[in-house]
């Protein structure tokens, strides 16, 4: 399957819609099947790719996308809301149990209590808190890159995106050394089971997992509770100036969803980000002759290929939109990586340049459930993505082919191999 044939209608928008989410094939370069999309039908409504027991829609153009991130009063994203009457599943028994778990985190929940949990949880990542982390994640991207520059090779993903982040969050929350391992693993598996429609298989060995992970947190929240120190859960178990404080169960789900959304993004950031500057070896001399680029670089570089490719959001009312109606129940797919393409709003959108004036994405999200911990996944790609360029000259990828990960809600390589010179 090619991204062409999905693009140039050699499948009917149906059929495109049904391979795009079953064959990473058509995946690689998901970007003409997006273009279409948005031409024919920027608001589509599934059938095929159910979603959580009901149908499926997709929300394409960038203007729609923000309106609905926006709306978290009539667009939620607690899943729990699907409405039955609808054909969705009575509360939330059709999720897997990791799902069903993280539906009691921040992220997942509205307001009010929503704005409670983020006003406790916030207190760890204020701008003086990540700006007191990057020395460590300088001195790790660095003491990575003293191993690998002398190899003139490396396999990125491995070497340095996928432990970096991991090891920074682990290092906040105060993870042992001898359960990080493991705590990656569960994140990674927690991460295939929240598309749309993940694997069976997945979703078994998931919900076998997931019970093994809560009696793991808990026994660190009881430790911590009973010994608290400078780490992020005895944060989140801290009282506030008004006596109020976390559950046990919430600080719990709000340490997995912590964990997870700390690791795949920020990885599949840096790799899609090196992708896009060896592509694009113009705007990578600009920001290696100027390294104060780096910001700028890094909202170009979600916007043109990012990490997330969609969230999904609950109807609880019947949403008018773009002159259709989304009725209560039914679930949207809000496809961040198309609207961060839009012509609409974006000149020139397929070109990818670090001094773009129109500027704005949404990888990120948006609204009241704006990710909590973009700021920290900003600061670890751009300390990393820096140093990798700067410190490796004549840096290119290898003849090794890129392979895309099948995860249809993330995008990113599933291995990245690159060379440089070391003379």
């Amino acid at each position: 399957m090619s991204d062409s044939r999905l693009a140039m209608h050699d499948l009917s928008l149906a059929d495109a819609v049904e391979e795009f989410f079953s064959d990473p094939a058509a995946r690689t370069n998901p970007y003409p099947f997006y273009h279409r999309l948005r031409e024919e039908a920027p608001i589509y409504r599934s059938e095929t790719i159910g979603a959580y027991g009901n149908a499926l829609w997709l929300i394409s153009g960038f203007e729609e996308c923000s309106a609905v991130l926006k709306d978290w009063k009539h667009a939620s994203r607690d899943l729990r809301k699907v409405d039955k009457s609808n054909g969705g599943p009575p509360g939330n028994q059709n999720l897997p149990k990791v799902m069903q778990f993280l539906m009691d985190a921040m992220l997942n929940i509205d307001p009010p209590e929503h704005n409670r949990v983020r006003r406790l949880v916030s207190r760890a990542f204020t701008p003086q808190a990540i700006e007191g982390l990057k020395p460590n994640i300088e001195a790790f991207v660095n003491e990575r890159l003293d191993v690998l520059e002398g190899q003139g090779r490396c396999e990125l993903i491995s070497d340095l995106a996928y432990p970096l982040p991991g090891t920074i969050v682990s290092d906040m929350m105060g993870i042992p050394e001898e359960d990080r391992l493991q705590m990656k693993e569960w994140s990674n598996l927690a991460a295939r089971q929240a598309m749309v429609n993940p694997l069976p298989d997945e979703v078994a060995r998931g919900n076998t997992e997931i019970t093994r992970e809560i009696a793991y947190l808990r026994g660190l929240i009881t430790e911590r509770r009973a010994h608290p120190g400078p780490d992020l859960i005895s944060a989140f178990l801290a009282l506030d100036d008004s006596g109020h404080g976390l559950t046990d169960d919430e600080v719990a789900v709000n340490v997995k969803q912590t964990f997870m959304g700390g690791q795949e993004t920020t990885m599949w950031l840096i790799t899609n980000g090196i992708i896009a500057l060896l592509e694009n070896p113009t705007e990578m001399d600009k920001l290696r002759s100027d390294p104060t680029l780096i910001g700028a670089a890094i909202e170009e570089m979600l916007r043109y290929d990012s990490p997330a490719s969609y969230v999904v959001r609950v109807a609880l009312d019947d949403i008018e939109l773009g002159g259709l109606v989304i009725p209560r129940g039914e679930t949207m797919a809000i496809l961040v990586a198309s609207a961060n393409r839009d012509p609409r709003r974006f000149e020139h959108p397929d070109q990818f340049d670090i001094s773009r004036r129109d500027a704005g994405q949404l990888s990120f999200g948006g609204g009241v459930h704006l990710c909590i911990g973009a700021a920290l996944a900003r600061a670890e790609a751009a300390i990393a993505i820096n140093a990798i360029i700067n410190r490796l000259p004549d840096l290119h990828l290898a003849d090794e082919a890129i392979v895309w990960d099948d995860n249809h809600r993330l995008r990113g390589p599933k291995a990245l191999y690159l060379e440089w010179s070391n003379s």
